[in-house]
């Protein structure tokens, strides 16, 4: 991988789940190990991303079923890729705080490790970041009809003003989303001030059903940053249960 902009860029790849919802599937297998064509669902994620010469570094966060992960590790021998092994996965957001301080890149792109879509948008979605100068950018498809989380992205000439979690939602669907270091870095460092807690009490208050999107709203609150939405239209699906599976098939294999 191949330095191209001034601003450097990290890949954030979150996979320390244990994947209840899928069942038998992920008893002695974690989610992303889950085969589609004889091949592990995250490593369509990495090899996608390892080709773009606009990423300096591929960070991925494991906990569950550590040995599976340390046989998969095993067969990759490019040091662009770093793993990282999270003991106590308690959510999203705690995963991540681990990681982000041994994060260098100035841009961080946030992608759960059980998304499959047409990876071909990261490009898009990361040059419009960088031109647009933006804080954070999230890149959505308003169409997507996710059953597990359900949240209305209130977005007003592309600034995102809101997000509310509603059973009666839109549910659009988030690909993933972009992040200057500095932000987290501020957001960090001024948490006492702004938020009126600690650190260690949000992490523990960003449940798995917040997640990202609690990240996200926390930056919204706080009203200093430019926080953009950006759309794309194409197939998406965040493998929760066994069915959806082949939906994943088909958009791997561009049938959909």
């Amino acid at each position: 991988m191949k330095k191209t902009n001034a601003k450097s860029t990290a890949i954030f790849i979150s996979a320390a789940g244990n994947g209840v919802r899928m069942k038998e599937l992920t008893k002695n297998r974690p989610k992303p190990l889950i085969e589609i064509n004889k091949k592990p669902i995250i490593d369509y994620l990495i090899n996608s991303l390892l080709l773009k010469q606009e990423v300096n570094n591929i960070y991925v966060i494991y906990g569950y079923l550590k040995n599976k992960w340390e046989e998969y590790i095993s067969s990759y021998k490019s040091k662009n890729i770093i793993f990282k092994y999270d003991s106590q996965p308690i959510n999203l957001i705690n995963s991540f705080f681990k990681v982000a301080k041994f994060i260098k890149e100035e841009i961080i792109v946030v992608i759960s490790g059980d998304m499959v879509f047409d990876f071909e948008i990261f490009i898009n979605a990361l040059s419009y970041h960088k031109v647009s100068n933006n804080d954070v950018s999230v890149a959505l498809n308003k169409s997507s009809q996710n059953n597990y989380k359900c949240w209305d992205y209130v977005v007003s000439n592309e600034t995102i003003v809101d997000i509310r979690h509603d059973s009666k939602s839109t549910n659009i669907e988030r690909y993933f989303f972009i992040i200057n270091k500095k932000v987290l870095e501020e957001f960090t460092v001024n948490f006492s001030k702004n938020m009126g807690d600690t650190v260690e009490e949000f992490r523990n208050y960003s449940e798995y059903n917040f997640g990202w999107s609690c990240l996200i709203k926390k930056l919204i609150d706080i009203d200093k940053y430019e926080i953009k939405a950006v759309y794309f239209d194409v197939p998406v699906v965040n493998v929760n249960e066994p069915e959806d599976l082949k939906k994943a098939e088909l958009i791997l294999n561009k049938k959909i």
